[in-house]
């Protein structure tokens, strides 16, 4: 009988943890007895220049979410700067293999978000290359069903381990489960995911220290070795262009908006309130790029559009997909809201720059990469007061763009106040400035500090190693003389009895 609010594939995925994960004990085993055989004939494996890193990681492309371009970013990066980088992902439409790129991960649909798959056990590549390959980092991406079988196991071998945590899965289970459901839910949490991070994880990081130390008990208290991982965007692509640019980027906009609300049959992601302005020159743009579902809070602009109307002529766009997209166009009627449903991000720059304000109402973020993508482009952001964002942003953008969530009108005096003509002539007089490239060099830095805090660690491991390659050599020579000294004797004895059966 299937318990309330589980999804029936999350059981099974339960029940079939532990027989997967001895199968893939087993090849683990097997791929460092292959390994030792080599490291017998052939001796200890050079040191290289470069690093060989292995991500093991439930999100990359085709995802579009902020975790998976992250990672996407990190790796073509550090590929850039020579480095070896593998990939290991659960299965997924759309996903492709190539010689570092391994999408083989046993995985199950995301409960909590459809579009994504999470892996549930390591399988049988992952084992083998855990096992029979040398690698200087294991990052293991948070949240990760596979952390109590690569992490003991990169222990074993004193393989750094950096586990990076981007998700407040317990924020989900709230939001998404009660009762049994809930408890059973963060009880598996707990054993599965944040216990083998905080035991064996060399370093855990996060966008925000804040987040980590809510996160993990043991950073708070000073028990593990922290860092912040650090961010990035493309700034080929999210950056400030010239005047014109914006004003073209604005008209196709503007013109796109105008064609979708006089339109009423749109497509089936896209929609408009029954009594949307129209939209004129002095109309502000509002812009919102995130998943639409719960915990996103976007219900809380509503009445803040309400609050500006006689006020501030503005028009709301909404964009992205999710399971609450039904209920916020029930809530949107009557307001000046277009909504346009999912939309890839390369071609999100021109939305930024076209906007004038950026406006998120989550406070569930862990980093919030949209809100650092706008201020890239320099259009103003519309942010909560919670504790990322009073990390990331409290000092660094004025005080007037950051509302208190079920403050009456805070929201709305925030929308006045970035949409004012000289919050972007602040903006570009104070960048926010931050590429992919050197979030990447810092990362790699954060690599190399966690190998050299590892190296008494591995200089042990190394040590007793050699030492056991030398008494399995010595063993294996005296079995060879031992073998050879009889089969000499039986040669002699043979050739004897040879010698007297052959007359002459």
């Amino acid at each position: 009988m299937a318990i309330a609010g589980v999804p029936p594939s999350l059981i099974v995925a339960l029940f079939t943890y532990c027989p997967r994960i001895l199968i893939s004990y087993f090849v683990f085993l097997c791929a460092t007895l292959c390994r030792a055989v080599k490291r017998l004939i052939v001796g200890p494996p050079q040191e290289n220049v470069n690093k060989r890193v292995l991500i093991i990681t439930d999100y990359v492309p085709p995802q579009t979410h902020g975790i998976a371009l992250r990672f996407q970013r990190y790796v073509e990066v550090m590929r850039a700067r020579g480095h070896e980088v593998h990939i290991f992902s659960p299965k997924m439409k759309g996903a492709f293999y190539t010689s570092f790129h391994h999408p083989d991960l046993p995985s199950l649909v995301n409960p909590y978000n459809k579009c994504n798959k999470m892996s549930f056990s390591a399988g049988v590549k992952l084992a083998w290359y855990l096992g029979a390959y040398a690698w200087d980092v294991v990052h293991l991406v948070y949240p990760s069903l596979l952390g109590w079988f690569v992490l003991p196991l990169c222990a074993w071998r004193a393989i750094p381990t950096y586990c990076s945590h981007h998700v407040d899965m317990e924020l989900y289970f709230k939001k998404y489960t009660q009762g049994i459901a809930y408890k059973l839910g963060t009880f598996f949490y707990w054993q599965l995911f944040k216990f083998p991070a905080q035991q064996w994880g060399t370093v855990n990081a996060s966008m925000t220290q804040c987040f980590l130390d809510e996160h993990l008990p043991l950073a708070k208290s000073g028990g593990l070795r922290t860092a912040v991982i650090p961010t990035g965007v493309q700034t080929e692509r999210f950056n400030a262009e010239s005047k014109e640019q914006r004003c073209r980027e604005r008209k196709k906009l503007v013109d796109k908006l105008t064609t979708t609300t006089a339109t009423k049959n749109s497509t089936r992601r896209t929609t408009r309130s029954s009594s949307s302005s129209s939209i004129s020159e002095d109309t502000k743009l509002l812009l919102m790029v995130q998943r639409l579902a719960p915990e996103k809070e976007i219900q809380r602009v509503f009445p803040a559009l309400r609050q500006l109307k006689g006020k501030v002529n503005v028009h709301l766009v909404i964009v992205g997909h999710g399971p609450s997209e039904d209920e916020l166009k029930e809530l949107a009627k009557g307001l000046p809201v277009t909504f346009l449903g999912r939309i890839p991000n390369s071609d999100l720059p021109p939305l930024y720059r076209a906007a004038d304000v950026f406006i998120t109402c989550s406070r569930s973020e862990t980093y919030g990469l949209t809100v650092l993508e706008s201020l890239a482009c320099s259009t103003p952001v519309v942010i909560p007061h919670c504790i990322v964002f009073d990390e990331l942003w409290k000092g660094k953008l004025p005080d007037k763009w950051i509302f208190e969530a079920g403050k009456n009108n805070s929201l709305a005096e925030a929308i006045a106040a970035a949409s004012n003509s000289n919050a972007r002539k602040w903006l570009l007089q104070n960048p926010v400035k931050a590429s992919w490239e050197v979030a990447t060099d810092t990362l790699l830095k954060q690599y190399e500090d966690m190998i050299l805090m590892n190296e008494p660690v591995k200089r042990r491991h190394v040590t007793l190693v050699n030492i056991l390659a030398i008494v399995l050599r010595v063993v294996a020579i005296g079995l060879a003389l031992f073998v050879s000294y009889h089969e000499i004797k039986i040669l002699r004895r043979t050739w004897r009895m040879l010698d007297a059966w052959i007359p002459g």
